[in-house]
């Protein structure tokens, strides 16, 4: 069992799996129904509800399928970072020096501190990626946006950490995942809140800013088959076979495709 990012109580790595085991079942039932295979096109709206002892949802749409509201985060922390970074850069932006905090406190919806921790040594990424402090510690270094600086999961220094429930916040969730931050610099208190975090819906990232992430997340690479994986990304809907799609992502990342 793979386990969510609570399993067992702990902010487990093999959640980072699951999207991958998602997308594989996704292509073997397009294969399955491309060689005729047939199946219960009522299942989620009708049979799924009335076993679970659920009232039964209106009939799907004709239309093409796609996911509303979906988020596309702008950094590699969890998402309840997000609004958090954000705070930040904006603070910095109007002057503050953040980087010189005595004491950080981090206000964020209460059933979200489940998720997020105040460590400065994380055990691994998926530690590193839910700490507030790293990710302070990442933003103080211009290295926010950079996967590297999670995958390394180093020890950081950090002032004071403080994570508190805010009610105003929570009566938001789960619309918006928003975050205050208070950041105290030689006595003085600096605050900044955002409500809707960068890549929410309703502060969505351009077309820019997503080819911008594909590409740093995929530094050091071969730039040439970053470009045509990124292409055939782009172009999916377009492809006639997912052959196309795994030939641009070996080309990519071989070390790590050919273990796929």
């Amino acid at each position: 069992d793979l386990g969510g990012p609570l399993a067992a109580g702990v902010l487990a790595d093999g959640h980072y799996l699951l999207p991958g085991r998602a997308a594989a079942a996704g292509l073997a039932a397009a294969r399955g129904a491309a060689l005729g295979m047939r199946a219960d096109e009522g299942l989620l709206d009708t049979a799924l509800p009335v076993l679970l002892g659920r009232q039964v949802l209106p009939p799907s749409p004709p239309a093409r399928p796609h996911l509303p509201r979906s988020s596309f985060k702008r950094y590699p922390f969890a998402r309840p970072l997000s609004a958090v970074l954000a705070a930040l850069e904006e603070l910095a932006l109007d002057g503050c020096r953040t980087g010189q905090a005595s004491s950080v406190e981090v206000r964020l919806p209460a059933p979200l501190l489940a998720f997020v921790t105040a460590t400065t040594t994380p055990d691994g990424p998926a530690d590193a990626a839910s700490s507030a402090a790293v990710a302070w510690h990442a933003h103080t270094q211009g290295r926010a946006r950079d996967v590297a600086f999670v995958r390394a999961a180093a020890p950081v220094r950090a002032p004071r950490f403080t994570l508190v429930a805010d009610d105003g916040l929570s009566r938001l969730l789960p619309d918006r995942w928003g975050a205050e931050v208070v950041v105290t610099v030689q006595g003085r208190e600096h605050g900044a809140r955002v409500e809707v975090a960068p890549g929410d819906p309703g502060a969505e990232l351009t077309a820019a800013e997503l080819d911008d992430k594909f590409r740093r997340n995929l530094l050091g690479r071969d730039r040439v088959a970053v470009e045509q994986l990124l292409n055939a990304c782009l172009a999916v809907d377009n492809l006639g076979r997912a052959r196309d799609l795994r030939s641009g992502l070996l080309r990519a990342v071989p070390a790590e495709a050919a273990r796929l």
